[in-house]
């Protein structure tokens, strides 16, 4: 397992209702925390996507209490195959499901183990001034177990999986868009 992540500092306020999270990930291992990508304020107050389990899982915590916990059904579990994973936030929206989007190879899923949904316009703790973003992990026994590729944060737009990837018409498999056209606001 690796023990080396990517950190950055912002360096201003951007959006803490939306934005989006992407990446092609190669998983090696099925562990409960290999974070793909964390805001951290605090240890109760931070915002994180992970896999948990095989599950793709994001969560939420103000003031040491979860505003949020999706975690889908679906578990990635082929050590051989790149993933595409897109988690695409939105609160200003009124359903739930519609807050928070998470989409495998550009299939949404819907189907969910866990689905406490943010509250309508909450701050998913995103995004926020001089607070930290990683990728790939956090502290000491987080990081993610694989290989990440073309890693997209983001900030002030929800964006669905077709920015970034399309499906092939011959093969019919989900491809890589190396060059998406996106905006990628103050954080990102």
């Amino acid at each position: 397992m690796a023990s080396t992540y990517l950190t950055k500092t912002n360096s201003g306020a951007g959006t803490t209702t939306k934005g989006t999270f992407s990446a092609w990930i190669k998983i090696s291992s099925i562990g409960d925390d290999n974070i793909l990508f964390r805001e951290y304020e605090s240890s109760g107050n931070y915002f994180s996507i992970k896999l948990k389990s095989g599950g793709i899982e994001v969560y939420g915590q103000a003031n040491s209490s979860s505003f949020m916990n999706i975690k889908t059904t679906r578990v990635l579990r082929d050590f051989n195959a790149w993933y595409h994973v897109v988690v695409a936030l939105d609160s200003t929206l009124a359903s739930g499901g519609d807050r928070t989007r998470i989409y495998i190879n550009g299939v949404e899923e819907t189907v969910f183990s866990s689905d406490s949904w943010i509250g309508v316009n909450g701050s998913f703790k995103i995004n926020q001034n001089s607070e930290v973003q990683t990728i790939g992990g956090y502290g000491s026994a987080e990081y993610f177990d694989g290989s990440l590729s073309h890693v997209h944060w983001i900030d002030g737009t929800q964006y669905t999986a077709s920015p970034f990837g399309s499906t092939d018409s011959t093969t019919g498999e989900w491809k890589i868009n190396t060059s998406p056209s996106v905006t990628y606001g103050t954080n990102g």
